[in-house]
């Protein structure tokens, strides 16, 4: 897989700067501020249904941009723990035990205590699931006459329970492999599934929400193909492939997927469209599952086939040929966030490694814009601080010290790059 040895840092050069995103995360700990704070303040959410709601939300915005952690301070912004930072940083660690002679011998364990310390953070149910954070999220897909189940989030229990099962596998921990089943069971139990008469299947963000979300779907495919095989339920299996079944259907023709199904716009009536980082987490869910070899055999081309025009279209249309990356595609308007750039490399990564590429136009553009997607990454850290932006407004970085939006996934994209070059 050494494809840009040639042309990006050396790994020696990417681990130091990785080595001092983790020294920050230790100092500032699990809890932290996050770039969604805002939508959630109680001075945003009292305007809701009022027309001066987006005047109060930019007010707040300008002042937040100018000094983020002052701001977030003086307005009483509560620090909080954003689970899906436990996946980011988890995976890095359990990553960088398998890239060879740079591992010390006290890391051997980091990726184990993230996930004990995901387990203590879980909700009281009697599945391992993880509550969302904030208040705002998913509040326009709340249906009437929900059923009685705690408020789990798939899109954090798919990527935690997925990084409890990696870990449990990987360090022999059978406690940490029967939390991941049982997190699988919690999106069996709390969540709304639709079944469809072409063998196709979604699942709700919530249990409380009616959605057809297509990159969390797709997550969600991702921890039921984690299991292993000898301990994956028939239900687990047959809900896989259903949803695999699914993406597919819901690909373009230009090789994209909007963030949410056909069905699901015909329901609710969103406006359509089609972004970076939910775009990238499609493509390396497919090729994780294609990787792991549980696919029936028939589905398996037509999945390679999807990995490979999906990350066609993906590369031409949210980057540059300099690596700058776009929120949305064509390559103009909003910049991407750090998340574009993280998301874009695990997506480049688990698609070689599925063995999914195999026209030369797309590794072509591969090899030459994964070290500039890297060297565009950096930008967004501080190298004196550590702390890494999680955005960029007007033409500064947005430095709020965010781990789920910020230095966690800085930690995981760099395992990518430097994987890539070995």
């Amino acid at each position: 897989m050494a494809l840009f040895s040639s042309q990006q840092p050396a790994p020696d050069e990417l681990l130091k700067i990785w080595a001092l995103l983790d020294v920050r995360n230790r100092q500032l700990g699990w809890a932290r501020f996050d770039y969604a704070d805002l939508d959630s303040h109680p001075w945003v959410r009292a305007t809701e249904k009022s027309a001066i709601r987006k005047l109060v939300r930019y007010a707040l915005r300008g002042f937040d941009v100018v000094a983020p952690v002052p701001f977030h301070t003086l307005v009483r912004m509560p620090k909080q723990v954003v689970p899906t930072a436990f996946y980011h940083v988890g995976i890095a660690y359990l990553h960088r035990e398998r890239i060879g002679d740079w591992v010390p011998t006290w890391e051997a364990d980091q990726a184990d205590l993230v996930c004990e310390a995901a387990l203590e953070r879980r909700l009281k149910a009697e599945h391992v699931c993880w509550e969302h954070p904030y208040f705002a999220h998913g509040a326009v897909w709340k249906v009437a006459g929900v059923k009685d189940a705690p408020p789990s989030c798939a899109h954090h229990v798919a990527r935690v329970g997925t990084l409890l099962l990696e870990v449990g596998k990987a360090h022999a921990r059978p406690d940490l492999i029967e939390s991941g089943l049982s997190a699988a069971r919690a999106m069996l139990t709390y969540h709304n599934w639709h079944d469809y008469e072409d063998g196709t299947c979604t699942v709700s963000y919530y249990p409380y929400t009616d959605d057809e979300t297509i990159n969390t779907c797709a997550d969600v495919a991702v921890l039921f193909a984690s299991i292993p095989s000898a301990k994956r339920p028939p239900e687990c299996q047959s809900r896989l492939e259903a949803i695999i079944r699914m993406v597919l259907s819901e690909q373009r023709a230009d090789g994209s997927w909007n963030y949410c199904t056909v069905r699901h716009y015909a329901k609710y009536g969103d406006g359509r469209f089609i972004d970076n980082f939910h775009s990238a987490q499609v493509i390396q869910a497919l090729a994780k599952v294609l990787q792991r070899g549980d696919l029936p055999m028939a589905m398996v081309e037509e999945v390679r086939l999807a990995i490979e025009k999906g990350l066609d279209f993906y590369l031409n249309h949210f980057y540059r040929d300099d690596g700058s990356g776009y929120y949305f595609p064509m390559l103009k308007g909003r910049l991407s966030p750090i998340v574009g750039y993280t998301e874009g490399l695990a997506a480049i990564y688990w698609a070689i490694k599925s063995g999914a590429l195999q026209h030369d136009n797309v590794g072509k553009r591969v090899s030459a814009l994964v070290p500039k997607m890297t060297a565009k990454a950096l930008e967004f850290l501080d190298p004196v601080t550590g702390d890494v932006a999680s955005t960029r407004f007007l033409g500064r970085n947005y430095h709020l010290q965010s781990l789920r939006w910020g230095s966690g996934p800085l930690m995981e994209g760099l395992m990518y790059a430097i994987m890539l070059t070995l």
